[in-house]
């Protein structure tokens, strides 16, 4: 996992470089006959360690020799050898389709002996398994707009019409009521004929009832082969030098729910990965070594699909015609499954190469009892991003409009078949469409370490060590990114916002926020400017200590700090607001009175152009910024000003061997997190603003208010928030209808950028405490088969008892799968 001791962040190196693809994934993994060791750190003190805060793996191949060798391997596992899964056993179904092969050999030798060797291994896997899944959908009944057998009306939408709290037709008419359909049977003249015709790429239920009644046993194929070549030459008696070239290829074939060869849930995911690196090592004289390795490597990630039909061919030609030739759309739906490629996002997918250039030298001095070790870590990397998104749109349906009034509530709308009725009469709740994104960002890392591993006496050795890291951000290639938001500068509408403020004062609305209207997007101002400031604060100083209380029994403590770099840490690279401008779709301004649109036409004023950063602090006013869930936001504006996150981390600990070789380990790990990074909403209207009385705001505090009355209060604020006034932003907005109209909701106006919904920063000011006892048994040597065809040889060290600096460090040799 990517947790280790509190931290997160982990990489993986081959033979001393970085083997990593974006978000810190694992790029490369080489033939299992051409591992020579294996050995993960994760309390390791050395500050040659970097570019992590987690744990680091180290795996190392083997080299050629002067006599020939050569081997080969297979194994194999199928159905005959496969147990049924629960959940067929529990729908009585038989067990699935299992089929795994792997195979894979190796050969070295010289080429000149003495001097220089080859190595060549590869390896294929072919893996077939059933990944039983339950979903739910349509029955048959549903399928042609029947919903008799559900106990609950589906309401008409089209019946729409403004009545009081029980849908009667006097006194306060705040709500839009419909007339149930008759038989709960939507007529055939009233279905979007797409639609209908769409219900046929449902899977037919094999379970009873109308939720949970289709059981799958989809196959997740993972076709895998790769190889490498290594050669290694020797100079001299004092420099050699070995080089090795990789390549990986995998075309995954995942959640094809009815598992046919032209099914429209079929998506892929292709990875291919290829590179290298070189070591030099000069042995300068008795005391003095050189060491320079340098690498590169791309990890290209593409989803797609293949022969899916288009919008256009199903029928859907409510999209605008420049994209009906585009996937066909996505609809999600409150209680049924979602139709199309999951693997490949349910749209024309996408394709992320990532590459990165490394050049690392080294020196290593023996002096005394002092061995010293200082260099520099470069690392270039680069990522490009092409992503069409949902191109010929995406669309959620939920009982919105099928139920029986506006206000019936959230239990009354996602009530299963109120959904799928909206589809089939062609009425989304909400949707969008997306324009391409497009990025090609790069960025660089510096690091620079000195450590000193002293040999005090036979019993105490002591690790001094530090290191210090840059990290400059991205930058993208044509300067396609908001750098920020800008909490202080003015607004371009605040006279104009003023002066309708003045001229219609909205009840219960401070000038303050209009008086002082600020705030926007920051755009990099060319090709040249990175999305982040470079902190400068980043030392890691590290110590280990190791006292041998006796031939059996070992104390050691550490202390480190350790950098976590974005590249690692964050999913999202760079921020592109404007850049990849969708539109929305908008059905309805009044609750659905009225329709304004539907998937007969869903975007009748046709597809927004992207504005990039045209708009400067006016970009996307009107509409929220950033997305917020239930547990708070779900994505944010990466500010310029961001901080690594750093983490402390001390161990003390203690081994003692006990028996014939096997020793009881006790460590004590405590780490503490700095500067992490947090999501914070600037938008939200604070606790002591949530009700008005007599024409003043904010005279009740949420944070102490009387729980009897709390209820209450909360009806009535709820109310008084979303109670319109007059709207300063009146004709200033003209791209939002929700903030440009006469009227606006007061809780619009009570928040420090009322231009804006939701804004959502980073900051980088959290922190976190990790707490761990840990124990373990180990054993000096301990060989065991390795499952299938080679075997592994696991150890600490050959003198585990004075292992310095390090625990939890693991190492597999000659064979590891």
């Amino acid at each position: 996992g990517n947790q280790v001791n509190g931290t997160g962040g982990n990489v993986i190196n081959l033979d001393g470089s970085p083997n990593l693809a974006y978000d810190g994934q694992v790029a490369f993994t080489p033939p299992s006959s051409s591992t020579r060791e294996f050995k993960v750190q994760t309390n390791s003190f050395d500050a040659q360690m970097g570019f992590t805060a987690g744990a680091t793996v180290n795996v190392a191949t083997k080299s050629g020799s002067n006599k020939w060798h050569g081997e080969g391997y297979f194994y194999n596992r199928d159905k005959s050898r496969t147990a049924n899964n629960f959940f067929n056993n529990r729908a009585g179904l038989e067990r699935p389709e299992r089929k795994y092969n792997r195979y894979g050999g190796m050969v070295n030798g010289p080429v000149f002996k003495d001097r220089t060797f080859f190595l060549f291994s590869y390896e294929r896997q072919k893996d077939n398994v059933a990944q039983t899944t339950t979903y739910s959908v349509p029955t048959a009944l549903m399928r042609q707009g029947n919903f008799s057998e559900l106990a609950y009306p589906i309401y008409d939408p089209a019946t729409g019409f403004l009545g009081n709290a029980t849908c009667g037709t006097t006194g306060t008419l705040n709500r839009v009521c419909r007339t149930a359909f008759a038989g709960n049977i939507i007529p055939l003249a009233r279905m979007y004929a797409p639609a209908l015709a769409f219900m046929q790429y449902f899977p037919a239920p094999n379970l009873p009832g109308t939720s949970n009644n289709y059981i799958t046993d989809q196959n997740l194929i993972r076709p895998y082969r790769s190889y490498m070549v290594r050669v290694d030459h020797t100079i001299n008696d004092k420099n050699s030098i070995f080089g090795k070239y990789y390549h990986s290829r995998n075309t995954e074939d995942r959640y094809n729910l009815t598992m046919e060869e032209d099914s429209i849930f079929r998506g892929y995911e292709n990875r291919r990965n290829h590179g290298g690196n070189a070591v030099w090592t000069s042995t300068i004289n008795s005391g003095l070594i050189f060491d320079l390795r340098g690498s590169y490597a791309m990890f290209k990630l593409r989803r797609f699909q293949d022969g899916q039909p288009t919008a256009g061919e199903l029928g859907f030609t409510g999209i605008p015609s420049i994209r009906q030739s585009n996937i066909f759309p996505r609809f999600n739906y409150t209680n049924f499954l979602t139709v199309g490629s999951l693997r490949a996002d349910y749209n024309d997918g996408r394709d992320r190469p990532f590459d990165m250039m490394t050049i690392q030298p080294t020196m290593t001095q023996l002096f005394g009892k002092h061995t010293f070790r200082y260099g520099y870590d470069y690392r270039k990397l680069h990522e490009t991003f092409d992503y069409a998104g949902y191109a010929s749109g995406q669309f959620t349906f939920q009982g919105t409009y099928t139920m029986q009034n506006s206000s019936a509530g959230n239990t009354e709308r996602d009530r299963v078949g109120r959904d799928l009725a909206s589809f089939l009469l062609g009425i989304p709740t909400s949707g969008s469409i997306d324009n391409p994104q497009v990025y090609d960002v790069k960025s660089d890392y510096h690091g620079f370490f000195f450590q000193d591993d002293w040999r005090a006496s036979r019993k105490l050795t002591v690790n001094l060590g530090l290191r210090y890291e840059i990290e400059t951000g991205y930058s993208e290639k044509e300067g396609r990114m908001a750098v920020g938001f800008d909490t202080a500068a003015a607004s371009p509408i605040r006279a104009a916002a003023l002066a309708n403020y003045n001229a219609s004062v909205p009840a219960g609305v401070p000038v303050g926020s209009i008086q002082n209207l600020a705030g926007g997007f920051v755009f990099a101002s060319d090709n040249s400017q990175r999305n982040q400031k470079i902190d400068y604060n980043n030392f890691q100083p590290r110590v280990g200590v190791s006292y041998a209380l006796d031939d059996k029994t070992v104390l050691r403590a550490g202390f480190g700090v350790f950098t976590a770099p974005f590249q690692i840490v964050t999913q999202n690279v760079i921020f592109q607001p404007g850049f990849s401008t969708g539109t929305t779709f908008t059905p309805s301004t009044d609750n659905g009175l009225t329709f304004l649109a539907t998937l007969g036409n869903a975007f009748p004023g046709g597809i927004l152009p992207s504005v990039g950063s045209s708009q400067g602090l006016m970009t996307f006013a009107g509409t929220d910024l950033t997305a917020v869930g239930n547990n708070g936001p779900t994505s944010v504006i990466l500010q310029n000003d961001r901080q690594n996150a750093n983490y402390s981390r001390f161990i003390l600990g203690v081994q003692r061997e006990v028996f014939f070789g096997i020793g009881l380990e006790a460590t004590y790990v405590f780490s503490k997190g700095s500067n992490l990074s947090v999501n914070r909403e600037l938008n939200y209207i604070p606790t002591n603003c949530v009700r008005s009385d007599n024409g003043n705001p904010c005279l009740i505090n949420l944070a102490t208010a009387n729980p009897a009355s709390l209820v209450a209060d909360l009806t009535s604020a709820t109310t008084y928030l979303n109670a319109t006034v007059a709207n300063p932003f009146r004709t200033l907005i003209p791209t939002s209808a929700a903030w440009n109209g006469a009227t606006i909701a007061r809780r619009r106006l009570l928040t420090a950028f009322p231009q804006f919904g939701n804004v959502s920063v980073t900051d980088s000011n959290g922190s976190s405490q990790y707490h761990s006892l840990q124990l373990q048994f180990i054993k000096r040597h301990l060989e065991q088969p390795f499952i299938g065809f080679a075997k592994a040889v696991v150890s600490r060290d050959d003198n585990w008892m004075e292992v310095v600096g390090q625990t939890d460090s693991l190492k597999l040799r000659e064979g590891i799968g």
